[in-house]
C-alpha cells in the first residue's frame, strides 16, 4: 500500500490517550535521526483535530530553541481543515543542527533531571484542549483545559483556552473571569486583552473594554478585529445621551 493511498483510509479521531502522544510535549519529541527522518516525521504527522494527514496547507519550523542541552523546534502546520498543529522536534542527533553535543535522548534525561522541561501532561492538555475544540468537541476540550489548570494554575494557556471556549457558549461573565486568570499567570499573553476587550463589550462594559482593546492594540496596532471593535465601542458611546 502507497503512503497516498493510506491517506484515503478513514482512520478514527485522535483523541488524548493514557500514553504520552508523541510530540506533544518535550519531554516525549519526536527525535529524528537524520534530515529523511525529519521530512518523513514531519510529512506523517497526523492533524488532531480531523485526523487527516498527508493535507497540510502551509507551515514552517518556526525558530530553533534550546533549553538546557535539548535543541528544539516547534513547527506549526496548518492542515486544510484550519487547524494549526505544533508539535515538539528535538535536533540534537542531527549533526546539521548541533555538530558537537549530547544525543537526543541523553539531553532531554538530562534537563529533566534537573527541572528545565515544562510538565509534560500540561503541555499535552492544552495542545488537545485546541485541538478538540477546533473539532467542535468543547466538553473533551473543556475538560482538557481544566487539567491543565490543576496541573499549572499559575500558567495561562488553559485559563485562555477556558475563556475562549465560555466565550464560544456566550458565557461572557465566566469568560472574563478566565482571562483575568490569564493576564494574572506567568506568561505573556496579549490575545487575553483582546478576548476579554471581547467579553467586556458583551457585558455592555464599554469603557472597561476600550481600556483592554487598547491594551491589546499597543501590541498589534494593525489587528483589523480589534480596531473595528474598539471603533463600534467609540460609536456605541457617541450615541449615548449626554447628561444635562
Amino acid at each position: 500500500m502507497t503512503d497516498h493511498e493510506s491517506d484515503t483510509i478513514e482512520h478514527p479521531l485522535p483523541g488524548p490517550r493514557e500514553e504520552p502522544t508523541p510530540g506533544f510535549s518535550l519531554h516525549w519529541a519526536l527525535c529524528p535521526k537524520s534530515e529523511r527522518e525529519r521530512e518523513r516525521l514531519t510529512d506523517r504527522q497526523r492533524c488532531p483535530s480531523c485526523g487527516h494527514k498527508g493535507q497540510w496547507v502551509g507551515g514552517g519550523m518556526g525558530p530553533k530553541n534550546e533549553v538546557g542541552a535539548v535543541v528544539y523546534y516547534k513547527p506549526a502546520l496548518r492542515c486544510h481543515c484550519g487547524y494549526t498543529h505544533q508539535f515538539y522536534m528535538v535536533v540534537n542527533d542531527l549533526r546539521s543542527e548541533v555538530p558537537h553535543g549530547s544525543a537526543a535522548e541523553a539531553a532531554i534525561a538530562s534537563a529533566q533531571l534537573k527541572g528545565l522541561l515544562p510538565n509534560a501532561q500540561y503541555d499535552e492538555a492544552i495542545l488537545w484542549s485546541s485541538a478538540l475544540a477546533h473539532r467542535g468537541d468543547v466538553e473533551a476540550a473543556w475538560r482538557q483545559a481544566e487539567i491543565a489548570v490543576e496541573i499549572e494554575p499559575n500558567r495561562g494557556a488553559g485559563w485562555f483556552n477556558l475563556g475562549c471556549l465560555a466565550l464560544n457558549k456566550a458565557t461572557f461573565a465566566e469568560a472574563l473571569e478566565y482571562f483575568d486568570r490569564t493576564l494574572e499567570g506567568s506568561e505573556d499573553f496579549p490575545s487575553a486583552w483582546l478576548n476579554r476587550g471581547i467579553a467586556l463589550s458583551q457585558l455592555g462594559r464599554i469603557h472597561e473594554a476600550e481600556v483592554s482593546l487598547h491594551s491589546f492594540l499597543d501590541r498589534y496596532p494593525r489587528h483589523r478585529m480589534a480596531t473595528e471593535l474598539l471603533r463600534k465601542l467609540q460609536d456605541i458611546k457617541q450615541a449615548e445621551p449626554q447628561p444635562l
